[in-house]
């Protein structure tokens, strides 16, 4: 079953997560990889609905993060 709420919650995390990672030196190219990575791992290690789901729940988190990322970037960008 696919998880919205636990989806809700964790994308905000993964976008932390990877902020820090920037702040840290990473260079920006490498967000999205980073993105999916977390998102794999917080899925893999919160969804309790077998590795299938896991893994693909961790995909969509992934996703979704590098995609408001840019988002965001983008819309920053426009309004300076």
């Amino acid at each position: 079953m696919f998880d919205e709420k636990l989806i809700m919650i964790l994308v905000p995390v993964v976008m932390a997560l990877s902020e820090v990672f920037k702040r840290t030196g990473l260079p920006k190219k490498f967000i999205p990889a980073v993105n999916l990575v977390l998102g794999l791992i917080s899925a893999i290690a919160y969804v309790d609905q077998g590795i299938k789901i896991a893994i693909f729940n961790g995909i969509v988190i992934g996703l979704a993060s590098s995609g408001v990322y840019d988002i965001t970037l983008k819309s920053l960008k426009k309004s300076e």
